[in-house]
């Protein structure tokens, strides 16, 4: 991969696209619409899509302007069943609900591809979302809320997680911890340590 910047500098275009269901894609992505427009290096990338039965605004920067390439993407969505995206984003059946609020981003700096991934920024953020889980065959759901919900994480940047909320009418909270991105992938592998307190009960699983 390579953000070449003197092509980039040439090309001034504006472009949209759309369509009904984008099957090249992971996951169910429907009702897809994107707007291009690039000048003097610098393309801006409006995206609208229902992703997994949640409709969603997203955005697409790319700038090479300056001497360092820069790449953002950026989703986010609002007062929303949550469909599926639970599975979508996490691999986690089973929870329904409404979304408060979601959003996305992912943000790059460099001109190959080596750079951008030790580079790369990763966060998603949740609030004010009423949920439950297991809402599938033979389970009892279970009620619960969320206030916040942050995962972040990158290349080089270790995965750090939160989350305050509510479970059975008790507090809850949850801290997480794990490996960059780079060193999960070098090693084949991705420790994380998760440690959830309710009330006063505390459990740490690693």
């Amino acid at each position: 991969i390579k953000l070449d910047s003197q092509a980039m500098d040439d090309v001034d275009a504006e472009l949209q696209l759309g369509g009904g269901q984008w099957l090249s894609l992971p996951g169910d992505i429907r009702h897809a619409s994107l707007r291009l427009q690039s000048n003097n290096g610098k393309w801006d990338i409006p995206v609208l899509a229902t992703v997994a039965q949640v409709p969603m605004r997203g955005r697409l920067l790319v700038d090479a302007r300056q001497s360092t390439p820069s790449l953002s993407i950026s989703f986010n969505a609002e007062k929303s069943p949550i469909g599926g995206l639970s599975r979508f984003l996490l691999g986690v059946p089973g929870i329904e609900g409404l979304l408060g609020g979601l959003s996305l981003a992912l943000n790059a700096q460099g001109a190959r591809g080596d750079a951008l991934m030790r580079s790369l920024s990763l966060s998603m953020q949740v609030k004010q979302s009423q949920l439950s889980y297991g809402n599938v065959a033979g389970g009892k759901p279970v009620s619960f809320s969320l206030d916040q919900m942050s995962l972040r994480g990158g290349g080089d940047k270790p995965l750090s997680g939160s989350l305050r909320g509510n479970l059975l009418g008790r507090p809850l909270s949850a801290a997480l911890a794990g490996a960059s991105l780079r060193s999960a992938i070098a090693q084949g592998s991705s420790p994380v340590s998760l440690t959830v307190q309710t009330g006063r009960i505390t459990a740490r699983v690693s």
